[in-house]
């Protein structure tokens, strides 16, 4: 097998085994351009979240020695955002899985063909750093118990007039169908769906031109679809549960068309309801259906894990600055005091990649990113982490790019990597000089022309499916009250 394939589940549009290609260089970097001219191009980085350190991280490792990172908030980390829970005396409760304040469920895309071995950045991490991490309880998982509270508490067959209340899912990995006929049909109806699905998709994917021309099928099949659709098309299933085939559907399958869930409108809404294992869906029901296929059939939605805390002794070990352990904040390269990030959950990884000292062939060697930050340069030069500080204005000229802070400071860099969300970057910063004319100019006549506008609608829609989460202090145990609702 080709060594940079990625074992199956692994997203759709990148076949590429990241996890390979960071073992393999464990020792001495992916790269190594210390001592060469290379090593001397000024890189600026907006978003110190999981991507922009992970490619800080690894740019240091290569030695290339003057990287700027930008980061509008006040700590780092992004959508990684745990906090530690605190006892009534305002103690924190160290030793227990923090609340994570961002993102929680993180899939190691574990290959399902039994191959050993990790499959994903993130795995590589986890090993590299040692984090705890344990199953997510998903809603309709064994590790967990859910409760389905639907139509006012009479359950999904309105009809039979029969008030349930809260129904009681407890899956076993031997026993996983919900409570009620009604539920058990629709939970049916997406495992042989998606059980279709992958069973065409996994005997093709790779790093191939055969799967780049079978994905485009899939694309051109469901691109103008909402998953809602999807739910209610007729089944076109060549592979069922039970290990039987029906040839009907074995051309429409090679041809990337699967139909659809075959569901009711009633069944739908029950579907939109309990969702697929990760709650209900929200905004992503009636948006395109490739939003949905890319996540819950190429990994992304499936061995969700729950991320704990990394060994005491490694913790104790990286060379934080004192204000990191007496005060919990850390100065940046212009002075300003940023949030020092839990060295547990979902923000371990990033908080490693700026502190945890790096492995490489080059003098930086033992020493972390962060030990080696200088003072921020106007000439780009130097390691900075620059935190509080938001990203006005990216003009692009022949060789460089200039960007341009709130405050009216900037900088030129010979290359930019934007890891901030594209929501984010359409809010806060304006894109000048050189960026229309390069992006919309039809090469066939030179006249700028501008991309249809359903493109621009759907730049915008995706700023409304993004998740957010809203917490309120509670005086009382809202789980010690088992009435629904409440």
């Amino acid at each position: 097998m080709n060594p940079w394939e990625p074992h199956w589940p692994n997203p759709a549009d990148f076949p590429f085994n990241y996890y390979n290609l960071l073992q393999r260089t464990t020792e001495h970097g992916i790269a190594s351009v210390g001592g060469t001219p290379a090593a001397e191009q000024r890189i600026a980085i907006i978003g110190a979240g999981y991507a922009g350190l992970t490619v800080a991280r690894e740019l240091f490792r290569c030695g290339y020695k003057n990287i700027t990172i930008f980061e509008a908030d006040d700590r780092i980390g992004g959508r990684a955002y745990p906090i530690m829970p605190k006892s009534k005396s305002g103690r924190p409760l160290d030793g227990i899985t923090p609340f994570e304040l961002g993102a929680m469920r993180i899939p190691l895309f574990t290959p399902e063909n039994g191959q050993a071995g990790g499959n994903s950045l993130t795995a590589y991490f986890l090993e590299t750093y040692r984090q705890q991490y344990q199953d997510f309880p998903n809603p309709g998982s064994p590790v967990t118990t859910t409760g389905i509270y639907v139509n006012e508490g009479f359950g999904p067959e309105i009809d039979a007039l029969t008030f349930h209340g809260l129904l009681r899912w407890a899956p076993t990995e031997n026993a996983m169908l919900p409570p009620t006929p009604g539920l058990q049909q629709v939970y049916l109806a997406w495992q042989a769906w998606s059980h279709n699905v992958k069973a065409w998709v996994s005997r093709r994917y790779g790093a191939t031109q055969d799967w780049r021309e079978y994905w485009q099928k899939i694309v051109q099949a469901y691109e103008f679809h909402t998953f809602r659709d999807v739910a209610l098309l007729p089944r076109k299933q060549f592979y069922g549960l039970d290990g039987t085939t029906c040839p009907d559907h074995a051309a429409a399958n090679a041809e990337g068309d699967f139909g659809g869930l075959g569901l009711d409108p009633v069944q739908t809404e029950i579907f939109y309801t309990i969702g697929t294992g990760d709650g209900s869906w929200g905004a992503f029901f009636d948006v395109a259906a490739l939003y949905p296929i890319r996540t819950l059939i190429f990994g992304f939605a499936t061995d969700h894990k729950l991320l704990g805390h990394i060994p005491a002794e490694v913790a104790a070990a990286l060379p934080l600055p004192k204000s990191a352990r007496s005060q919990g904040v850390c100065p940046d390269s212009h002075g300003h005091q940023f949030e020092m990030p839990l060295l547990a959950g979902v923000s371990a990884t990033p908080a490693l990649h700026l502190f945890q000292p790096v492995t490489c062939r080059g003098a930086q060697s033992g020493t972390s990113f962060y030990q080696n930050l200088g003072a921020f340069r106007a000439d780009g030069r130097g390691l900075s982490l620059l935190t509080s500080t938001r990203v006005r204005y990216i003009d692009r000229f022949e060789d460089t790019y200039r960007l341009t802070t709130e405050t009216g400071a900037g900088a030129s860099y010979d290359h930019l990597i934007v890891t901030a969300p594209g929501w984010s970057m359409q809010m806060n910063t304006s894109f000048g000089t050189n960026f229309l004319e390069e992006i919309f100019v039809n090469p066939s006549d030179g006249n700028n022309f501008w991309p249809p506008m359903a493109s621009w609608k759907g730049i915008k829609m995706s700023h409304n499916i993004t998740s957010s989460k809203i917490f309120y202090k509670l005086k009382q145990r809202f789980w010690a009250v088992s009435d629904i609702p409440q």
